[in-house]
């Protein structure tokens, strides 16, 4: 059944390399998933959080500065949107087409 609180309004997914698979989907309701499958090995990461919408931009929450830091890059590459860290909260522009996580280029399926 369609429920209408968790419509997807951005997902963003890693473009191909030999690293890992990357998606992160930010949802409707104010929830977030964060999911990384390391390749070749039996590691996968899945992480749920909320978000909030500030002055244009995704602001997500993540339960320690440690986690944030460890999987968004705040350094603007070739190809991506910059993000920003402050404490446990990742913010980046919600127009953005690409962002880096894990150091992993993931364009946004939905624009």
């Amino acid at each position: 059944m369609f429920n209408p609180s968790k419509k997807i309004i951005a997902d963003y997914t890693s473009v191909g390399n030999d690293i890992a698979d990357v998606n992160l989907k930010i949802f409707s309701n104010n929830k977030y998933l964060l999911e990384i499958d390391v390749l070749g090995e039996n590691t996968d990461v899945k992480m749920k959080g909320r978000w909030v919408e500030v002055s244009d931009e995704y602001v997500l929450d993540f339960k320690t500065p440690s986690k944030a830091k460890s999987f968004f890059d705040t350094h603007k590459k070739i190809g991506c949107e910059s993000t920003k860290i402050k404490d446990k909260h990742i913010s980046f522009p919600k127009k953005a087409a690409e962002i880096c996580i894990w150091q992993i280029l993931c364009y946004n399926k939905s624009l």
